[in-house]
């Protein structure tokens, strides 16, 4: 896997800033597939936390609890810099929201490596027409939009060395609710880069469509032991 360069951001929160064994299982997988690895903190980090990032990636930093998952991301890649970026042929945004991996991540790379696609995911949500606001929101597009969900993304070069996929990050707004961050960036990035042209696809594919509502909820178990989703 290391063959292919990549750069990963994961992104990390915790209240009390307390560092998880799952982490550490975690950020050890990432690093398999990584070239460079940077951990961004949102908010607190005890002492034995910022110990455990210093072993377990290249670099990391703190933040303040503001933005999300989102701007936790935006800040990252500034922070990597756009021109170091480009020396990369991967992206990979990943966070603490998945428990995992159970499976090498090696096998999923490898799994992915002849979809055509210019970014993936792990998981799909489907494309719902009959709903038309989120928490009494209204979504920006009329209906809620197929997207992969933003919890692990790998950004291929094409894209990641794009126009749009910099400009995008330049011009997120200001996120400030949980519900914000899910109808302002997984639909708009998803929308927008695939109005430009670019096309995504998810690991678990297309089998669970109209099988369950929420594969990622009533197919966990079919994810996780048929399709061999790693988290």
């Amino acid at each position: 896997c290391l063959e292919m360069q990549r750069v990963g951001v994961f992104l990390f929160y915790d209240k009390d800033g307390i560092v998880d064994g799952y982490i550490d299982h975690y950020l050890k997988e990432l690093r398999k597939v990584t070239e460079y690895l940077v951990v961004v903190v949102n908010g607190k980090l005890t002492p034995e936390g910022r110990e455990k990032f210093s072993k377990l990636s290249d670099d990391f930093f703190v933040r303040e609890n503001v933005g999300y998952d989102v701007w936790a991301y935006h800040d990252a890649l500034d922070y990597i810099g756009w021109d170091e970026l480009k020396k990369y042929d991967e992206l990979i945004l990943a966070n603490y929201t998945l428990f995992g991996p159970l499976y090498p991540l090696s096998e999923a790379f490898a799994a992915m490596e002849d979809k055509k696609c210019d970014w993936w995911g792990l998981h799909r949500r489907y494309e719902n027409r009959s709903i038309t606001t989120y928490f009494g929101k209204p979504l920006k597009y009329g209906y809620l939009p197929e997207v992969t969900l933003s919890n692990f993304w790998v950004i291929r070069k094409k894209l990641l060395h794009s126009y749009e996929f910099w400009h995008y990050w330049a011009n997120i707004p200001p996120i400030s609710s949980y519900i914000d961050a899910c109808l302002y960036h997984e639909p708009t990035f998803t929308m927008t880069m695939c109005d430009a042209g670019y096309t995504f696809d998810t690991f678990d594919g297309e089998s669970q469509r109209g099988v369950y509502r929420t594969p990622t909820i009533q197919g966990a178990y079919d994810q996780i032991s048929r399709l061999k989703v790693p988290f």
